[in-house]
C-alpha cells in the first residue's frame, strides 16, 4: 500500500510541476478578451512573479491570482449596480505595453506578495503611465 501510494505520488508530482512551471512562464503573454467592448475595462498588469498561489486548486502567478474568477464577480457587478458598460472579461498587459495607456485603471495583484521588483525600464514606464 505505501508503495502504491509513493508510485502515485510520484505520478502526481510529475504531472502537476510541469503545469506549476508553465503558469509561472506562459502567464507573460498579452490577453486580449474575445469581446474587448465595452464603457468600462479592466486591465491586469503582467509582471515576474515568484510563487504562486490562489482560489479553486488552482496554483497562479501573483499577478493572476483568483482570474478569471474576480472578474467574472467584479464586472457583472459593475454592470448590475452602475449604468456603467463593463466587458466582460479583463486584459492583460506587461507594463511595457503601450496598450496601457488606453486604460485609465489598471489593476496590479499582489506585487509585494509576488516579489515583483521592476526593472528601470517597468519604473520608467510606470512613471510615464501615472
Amino acid at each position: 500500500m505505501k508503495l502504491a501510494a509513493k508510485a502515485l505520488g510520484l505520478v502526481l508530482t510529475f504531472f502537476l510541476l510541469p503545469v506549476g512551471a508553465a503558469s509561472q512562464s506562459s502567464g507573460f503573454r498579452a490577453h486580449i478578451p474575445e469581446d474587448p467592448y465595452g464603457e468600462f475595462q479592466m486591465a491586469r498588469l503582467i509582471y515576474r512573479t515568484s510563487g504562486c498561489a490562489g482560489s479553486h486548486g488552482l496554483c497562479q502567478p501573483w499577478w493572476a491570482i483568483d482570474y478569471p474568477y474576480a472578474e467574472q464577480h467584479f464586472l457583472a457587478a459593475m454592470n448590475r449596480l452602475t449604468k456603467i458598460s463593463a466587458a466582460e472579461d479583463s486584459w492583460h498587459l506587461e507594463i511595457t505595453d503601450d496598450r496601457i495607456f488606453v486604460h485609465p485603471f489598471l489593476f496590479m495583484q499582489q506585487p509585494y506578495q509576488g516579489q515583483w521588483y521592476p526593472t528601470e525600464e517597468e519604473a520608467k514606464r510606470m512613471r510615464e503611465y501615472l
